[in-house]
């Protein structure tokens, strides 16, 4: 599936440098390396960074998007 997401707060693409630094779930990862949203098998979105680190945004905070292929 491929799909895109949208920040419920902008309605645009999320800025994850932002996001990384304001916010306590992505406090975390490496505001500087943060470039990947996926899916888990049972359809929650996360967030990876190039370090392993691993963000799981709250439940409403995105919407995803499929996209036709």
């Amino acid at each position: 599936m491929k799909f895109t997401v949208i920040d419920n707060q902008t309605g645009q693409y999320p800025d994850l440098y932002h996001i990384a630094l304001n916010e306590e779930w992505a406090k975390h990862m490496m505001y500087c390396d943060m470039d990947c949203f996926a899916i888990t098998e049972h359809g929650d979105l996360f967030v990876t960074d190039d370090c392993g680190g691993v963000g799981y945004p709250p439940e409403g905070r995105f919407t995803i998007v499929e996209r036709e292929e």
